[in-house]
């Protein structure tokens, strides 16, 4: 079984909608591929969409899971 995106964890914990992952997944995607783009939880927080602590426990579980 393949492993959980963290998209698919903070979407299944209602903590991010839809939009504002699709929104951080461009903003990724809009980076230099060679210059390691941001992960998406950081730029979930730079949005404002989630804050250090809301991470860090999603983290966690996926972790867990």
């Amino acid at each position: 079984m393949d492993r959980k995106l963290l998209g698919e964890y903070l979407l299944d914990e209602r903590s991010i909608t839809q939009q504002q992952l699709e929104r951080a997944l461009q903003t990724q995607a809009m980076q230099n591929p060679a210059a390691n783009p941001p992960l998406i939880g950081t730029i979930l927080v730079e949005m404002g969409a989630l804050n250090h602590d809301e991470l860090k426990r999603v983290l966690d579980r996926q972790q867990q899971d």
